[in-house]
């Protein structure tokens, strides 16, 4: 027996392009998710980075202030031994 298809045309190409249209949004929130996560993920990289150049540099600045230091108290001691041959 043949099957003889009693929907109309316009039925079936709408009820297509609605599933496309269902499918793309899908696609759609599938990549906007994917992108949102990996723009998590390399910012939180560059801060990482950011934190760990920010940690080197305090560490150089801590060993600076310590020669600075040392230089302030040789000058203090250039000073008091001028003093004492005047």
């Amino acid at each position: 027996m043949t099957e003889i298809n009693l929907l109309p045309w316009r039925e079936q190409r709408r009820s297509e392009r609605s599933r496309q249209v269902m499918i793309l949004t899908a696609a759609a929130w599938v990549v906007s998710v994917v992108l949102v996560f990996l723009a998590t993920q390399i910012m939180g990289a560059r801060i990482d980075n950011q934190r760990e150049r920010n940690r080197y540099l305090q560490l150089e600045i801590d060993q600076l202030q310590l020669v600075v230091s040392e230089i302030d108290q040789l000058r203090g001691k250039k000073t008091l031994y001028l003093l004492e041959w005047m």
